[in-house]
């Protein structure tokens, strides 16, 4: 079977296979947030999606300092504790509404 000079075969993912004995420490994050609780750390992009809004709107209020409180895993990431994302959310509620002692 001939391929179209306008379409390329699918490739191989670049990198190296992982062998079937191979762990991957990679764990979800609702995974993260059952095994480390409040100091599970969210990636920005993470943070933007529980958010709904882009990761970009996360840069600005890091630049303006008016966003979450963030913890810098390296030179060039970004990460926010689960618990300082909730205690964020929670403190820009707006409208509130008393509960009854009922």
């Amino acid at each position: 079977m001939a391929c179209s000079p306008l379409r390329r075969p699918a490739m191989d993912p670049p990198g190296p296979t992982p062998r079937a004995d191979e762990t991957n420490f990679a764990l979800s994050l609702a995974a993260r947030i059952a095994l480390f609780g409040d100091e599970a750390i969210l990636s920005s992009p993470e943070f933007a999606a529980m958010r709904s809004v882009s990761d970009r709107i996360n840069h600005r209020e890091r630049l303006a300092g008016t966003g979450c409180p963030y913890v810098l895993l390296s030179a060039r990431r970004i990460g926010y504790r689960y618990g300082d994302c909730k205690a964020f959310l929670r403190a820009r509620r707006v409208g509130v509404v008393e509960e009854s002692a009922a």
